[in-house]
């Protein structure tokens, strides 16, 4: 059992009162939603405070003070909850404390989900003075960031158009037609921004493709690298297949596995993932056998799932010739031994029946009178 609040689990141990209960749950359930920590737990922060009003106003600045920018989002949010009074009172204290009203700032601080549930925040909330920051990220490397953005930019509606169109010329280098609509507007950027980012992976692959063939595996890295870091959702078989060239390159074990894992990671259901597979099974015998310790099966298995594997389909082959072979040693003394068993089995009835002394008859055999006596 975890305890949540120190001191709760003995105190309902001796009391369990109304007054103490009152107290003892939300404090429970403040703590649940803190260590819980994702930002919808954080959301239900504010509710709590609407149980029991002003006695939980400072806790609900320590819980500030603990997470400090985690519970951004949630605070920004419940500023504009008319239903709920404390939260919102939490809401402002909050606000000042982690200088939520200066969103470039607070942006620079936060990265990855955290700040794309603060831009989503500020577009619920309407708060306009973030406008220029959510459009920013617009073209973010980052899915779900970019994602956020390019979703509350639109829930600005019409607020947002001086900024989607400045974003427009910005990014793109020409002005849009200013006949468009706030909608047209940012449909024509995402689409365009799109076009670009996928125009600029299919180059760097053809660079990368470039760079294999002339035997340059590591600037063929770097381009792929750049480019799904740029747009890792466009990572396609082709860029799993071109890493697998890649580690066909690598010297080190180590490296080339690792290369591996990332096309398998890209493309796990390509049609060569089984021979990338293969060659990962066979390095960890390789590793094995290096201690010590021979994994006959797993020679095997990689030989099944990478035929086109020279090295492992030579491994396969060296240990079932040497199967053979101890076979072979194993028979040969036993037919051996087999062979004079038999031979001495034979010389033994030979030499007994030529040796053999003939028992006397008894005819031959003179008998002595019954009354005859010695003198």
């Amino acid at each position: 059992m975890v305890d949540i609040a120190p001191g709760v689990e003995v105190l309902l141990a001796t009391d369990r009162s109304n007054p103490t209960l009152r107290m003892a749950e939300p404090l429970l359930l403040l703590r649940s939603l803190e260590r819980i920590g994702t930002t919808e737990a954080l959301r239900l922060v504010p509710a709590v405070f609407r149980l029991d009003g002003e006695p939980w106003r400072m806790e609900g600045r320590r819980v500030t003070i603990r997470l400090g920018d985690r519970v951004a989002a949630a605070a920004i949010r419940a500023r504009s909850d008319d239903d709920n009074p404390e939260g919102r009172t939490w809401a402002r204290w909050t606000t000042d404390r982690l200088d939520l009203d200066n969103p470039g700032a607070l942006a620079q601080r936060l990265g990855g989900d955290q700040l794309a549930d603060v831009l989503l925040a500020y577009a619920t909330t309407h708060t306009l003075s973030a406008i220029p920051v959510v459009a920013s990220f617009v073209d973010a490397d980052q899915r779900r960031l970019r994602d956020a953005a390019r979703e509350a930019l639109r829930d600005f509606r019409q607020n947002g158009i001086w900024v989607a169109r400045e974003t427009f010329e910005t990014r793109l280098g020409e002005e849009p037609d200013l006949a468009w609509g706030w909608e047209r507007t940012l449909d024509e950027l995402y689409e365009r921004l799109d076009a670009a980012r996928a125009a600029h992976l299919l180059t760097a692959l053809a660079d990368a493709t470039s760079a294999l063939e002339g035997g340059r595996g590591d600037e063929a890295r770097t381009l792929l690298d750049g480019a799904l870091a740029r747009s890792p959702e466009l990572a396609t078989t082709e860029a799993a297949t071109l890493y697998a060239r890649i580690a066909d390159l690598e010297v080190d074990p180590d490296a080339r596995d690792a290369t591996l894992r990332r096309a398998i990671a890209i493309a796990p259901d390509a049609p060569t993932t089984g021979a990338w597979r293969g060659r990962l099974v066979f390095d960890d015998a390789q590793r094995s056998l290096a201690g010590g310790v021979l994994d006959a099966e797993a020679f095997a298995r990689a030989a099944t799932l990478a035929p086109a594997c020279t090295d492992c389909v030579a491994m396969q082959g060296a240990l079932e010739a040497q199967a053979a072979a101890v076979e072979v040693d194993r028979t040969v003394p036993l037919a051996i031994a087999s062979a004079l068993f038999l031979a001495l089995g034979l010389l033994l009835v030979t030499w007994s029946s030529t040796s053999r002394t003939p028992m006397p008859s008894r005819a031959a055999t003179p008998l002595v009178p019954a009354d005859d006596t010695l003198s």
